[in-house]
């Protein structure tokens, strides 16, 4: 198991699905998708309807929640302006992140943190 973490797969869910059917514990599901056990415990516990673990639905969650999570710094709005701007002067993301934090010190909305900066580049 690394220390990198990915998204569960259409395909891991359906090994879930067909395990906890099958009665195997969370630990052998686990080993078998060489996955740590809360993952899987955590998948199974999210996902769980009525009876068992439904990997259908499990996966138009896990879509719905990747595609609608808003971000901060998106293409067309002021603060990404502001940041385009800062880049082109030269700025490195540590300096944006720093004037805009001076420049609207009462605005967090015009806030950025340098990850985020680079996270969006």
């Amino acid at each position: 198991m690394g220390k990198s973490y990915s998204h569960l797969s259409q395909d891991e869910r359906n090994v879930i699905h067909r395990s906890v059917l099958e009665g195997w514990s969370l630990r052998a599901i686990a080993r078998r998708l060489e996955r740590s056990v809360s993952s899987v415990a955590r998948e199974v516990s999210r996902n769980w309807t009525g009876a068992s673990y439904d990997a259908v639905s499990a996966q138009g969650l896990s879509r719905r929640r990747r595609r609608y999570r808003s971000h901060k710094l998106e293409p067309g709005q002021p603060l990404w302006e502001s940041v385009i701007m800062g880049l082109y002067r030269g700025w490195s993301p540590e300096q944006i992140a720093g004037r805009l934090s001076t420049m609207h010190p009462e605005d967090p909305s015009q806030r950025v943190s340098h990850e985020t900066i680079y996270a969006a580049l």
